[in-house]
């Protein structure tokens, strides 16, 4: 019985597997420190115990353990939960979805020259951040034009979704 509570005198992270990376090989290292002190400290509280006491112990945590486990597998077998599932909805604007549509339907065709207007376009409103009189000429424009940024996008994601190479 004694071969039970027999001190392991190897080092933290000696006789580990390998470990693939630095991070990892760090948290095995703290992993095995923690794992040493605990023991230690455990073998300093129980050194003065008698062997029967150690047995009782261990039979004592073990039927406990085991009890409750027992417990969780027969509670998860009879129990009948149903699984609850929320389907939430996302919000898009009107003209997004009518201008995805209208595409779709039409199979419109995007030419290079257009889709150059439309990049320089979106250079230009991205110009306009830089100063502060561009900024009011932005807000005033995306306040005018609401769903103006969002025509575009789809627009240059139906172009290069539908680009040939």
């Amino acid at each position: 019985m004694k071969a039970l509570f027999k001190k392991n005198n190897d080092k933290p992270g000696e006789n580990n597997a390998p470990v693939p990376n630095a991070i990892a090989r760090q948290f095995a290292k703290g992993y095995s420190f923690v794992q040493m002190k605990w023991a230690k400290w455990m073998a300093r509280k129980t050194s003065k115990w008698s062997k029967r006491k150690l047995t009782a112990t261990l039979v004592f945590f073990c039927f406990v353990t085991g009890a409750y486990s027992t417990y969780l597998i027969v509670y998860s077998l009879l129990t009948h939960v149903e699984a609850t599932s929320s389907i939430t909805t996302t919000k898009i604007s009107r003209q997004a979805a009518l201008s995805e549509t209208i595409a779709h339907k039409s199979g419109a065709v995007i030419t290079d020259e257009e889709m150059d207007r439309i990049i320089a376009f979106r250079h230009y409103l991205d110009s306009l951040k830089t100063t502060a009189s561009g900024t009011k000429s932005y807000d005033s424009i995306v306040q005018n034009c609401p769903g103006l940024l969002d025509s575009l996008t789809i627009v240059e994601n139906y172009y290069y979704r539908n680009l040939k190479h």
